[in-house]
């Protein structure tokens, strides 16, 4: 289900595509976006994925118009870092909440899939901050 019905995607920008189910190639179902046990982490992230909304909206409207490149790349630059800003959050909410869960009630099979899955998130995270 994409985020607010509509599919954003920039390269290399923004790709949010927050699905609450989908399948793995490990053929391992990912648990639905019900981890937040702090409702007010939840409201934080949504707002800000909001603004981000909000600010590729503003860049398309820049390009269409179109504006100094400077100010479309410093928009960019901006949404950037919100995104960044973003994954922390949620990477830290992860930890909290499903390794955590994984490795007190999970299988040792259980536990080295999330620990597989961390690595290969903070992999794809750190080539990320690369651009």
């Amino acid at each position: 289900i994409p985020y607010g019905g509509i599919r954003w995607y920039l390269p290399g920008v923004l790709d949010l595509r927050m699905e609450t189910k989908c399948s793995r190639a490990d053929g391992m179902r990912r648990r639905a976006l019900k981890h937040f046990k702090d409702p007010t982490a939840q409201k934080k992230l949504l707002a800000r994925l909001r603004r981000v909304e909000g600010q590729v909206s503003a860049i398309c409207r820049m390009v269409e118009e179109e504006d100094y490149c400077v100010d479309i790349l410093l928009q960019i630059s901006a949404v950037q870092g919100a995104l960044g800003k973003a994954g922390q959050m949620l990477l830290g909410t992860h930890v909290a909440t499903c390794v955590a869960d994984a490795f007190e009630s999970g299988s040792k099979k259980e536990r080295q899939q999330s620990v597989e899955e961390l690595m290969e998130v903070f992999s794809r995270y750190s080539g990320i901050a690369r651009r």
